[in-house]
């Protein structure tokens, strides 16, 4: 065998950018050091930001060194122990009691059970002296006792197939990535700043913190209307599809709805003041692209969290999908439950400032928008589209009841205009500016 492996800086940059987004600058009065992980390494007690990047770098050559031997990614690894380096790993971060940010056991290391398993299997067939019956029977028995242990692959389209996420399950992962995204929110500032360094990193430097929750609501936003599906054959034992467990969809739902919370989406002021525009060079793709120009605008924050969620949540497939498995079981969720839900939680009147006011609008004019987006899709199945028209009715609805804003004035007029003629009145989605968000 033969191969060239290539390992670029992106993902030490990034792993940089979380050390420094996460664990204060610990600066003082004096000169800062030559070395720039002089000032770092003891701050946190169980690791220095040089290994954290060492241990990042390792995962990622045993990740490609996998591949050289054959094998693929397996984003399904993450759901039994961290199975194995084939998956991608977003980095393992613990708040302490004391409200600080532990990145001791941030990446992976070494390699899992399933890579055990695999290459087990793979590069143990056809012993010398052995016959084919049994080798086929002793690579199935280490087929069948993996199983046994929970290390299987996934099919793509498995809910539980989902890249940069850390749990046992979609929903445990985002109840415990909630807590960890507010706490590391809080304590951003000015003080994760080096000395002598561009202030305006702080705003470069934002979105691993703020959307620091985007995988997990992805990833628990796929089992909302969704089915398990092993890789299976005839007669092994397994069922082709099972329908994800009810009342996990339906806690998945509500923690979504939850990160919708303005609460969850402010920019504290005197953050917001921190957040300088970059200086006098090439635009910076790792920040976000504001609204305001060259002010952080905290409504385009609001909106990546609403294109997440509210965008994952009316994604036409999975609205069909809730749609064919509500027929199965009727405690499932159906179209109208989720649809419902958005809406409910858009429109409640639980905010407490004019700020929080200002991003309800954002995330209300998102579950308007995208429902009527659905409503008017022509490659959406016609019940699906049925279902949305029905949420339109309900923001309407909602609208009329709610004490008035400027976005609810204009979500009225577009749902005014959008009735009488759907197809040239069909609101265009304005997307949030979020950086993308790989590779982490």
């Amino acid at each position: 065998m033969h191969a060239l492996v290539q390992l670029d800086s992106h993902r030490m940059r990034t792993v940089n950018n979380y050390w420094q987004s996460t664990i204060p600058s610990g600066r003082g009065a004096g000169e800062p050091s030559l070395d720039i992980f002089g000032a770092l390494d003891n701050l946190d007690p169980q690791i220095s930001e040089e290994q954290v990047m060492l241990n990042r770098l390792a995962l990622l050559t045993c990740h490609e060194m996998g591949h050289v031997l054959g094998l693929e990614h397996n984003f399904v690894a993450s759901t039994f122990e961290r199975g194995s380096v084939m998956d991608y790993f977003a980095p393992r971060v613990k708040i302490r009691a004391d409200g600080s940010a532990d990145l001791s056991d941030a990446y992976m290391q070494g390699v899992g059970s399933y890579d055990r398993f695999a290459i087990e299997w793979g590069y143990s067939q056809g012993r010398p002296g052995t016959k084919a019956d049994q080798d086929h029977a002793r690579l199935d028995a280490i087929v069948k006792n993996a199983i046994a242990k929970g290390i299987v692959w996934g099919n793509y389209n498995d809910p539980r197939w989902n890249s940069y996420d850390d749990g046992p399950d979609p929903v445990t992962w985002l109840k415990q990535i909630l807590p960890v995204r507010d706490a590391l929110l809080a304590h951003y500032g000015t003080r994760m700043l080096r000395p002598g360094e561009p202030n305006s990193m702080l705003a470069s430097r934002l979105p691993l913190v703020y959307l620091f929750h985007r995988y997990a609501l992805g990833a628990a936003i796929n089992v909302v209307g969704s089915a398990e599906i092993p890789p299976s054959l005839a007669g092994d034992g397994h069922r082709p599809v099972s329908i994800w467990p009810i009342d996990s969809q339906k806690e998945a739902l509500q923690l979504s709805l939850q990160a919708l919370a303005p609460s969850r989406l402010t920019v504290p002021g005197e953050l917001w003041r921190t957040l300088a525009p970059f200086e006098n060079r090439d635009s910076d793709a790792e920040r976000f692209t504001s609204s305001a120009g060259y002010l952080f605008s905290p409504q385009d924050g609001a909106r990546a969290v609403a294109e997440i969620v509210v965008g994952g949540l009316l994604e036409p497939k999975r609205v069909e999908r809730l749609a064919v498995i509500s027929e199965q079981d009727p405690q499932a969720l159906s179209p109208g439950n989720v649809i419902s839900a958005l809406v409910a939680a858009a429109f409640s009147n639980t905010t407490k400032t004019s700020a929080e006011r200002d991003l309800a609008g954002v995330v209300q004019t998102e579950v308007a928008e995208r429902l009527m987006v659905l409503a008017a899709n022509s490659d959406a199945t016609p019940e699906v589209r049925a279902w949305a028209l029905a949420g339109v009715r309900e923001v309407e609805n909602a609208v009329k009841g709610a004490a008035r804003s400027p976005a609810l004035e204009q979500i009225d007029h577009e749902i005014k205009l959008f009735l009488q003629n759907p197809q040239q009145n069909t609101p265009k989605i304005r997307p949030s500016g979020a950086p993308a968000g790989p590779p982490v």
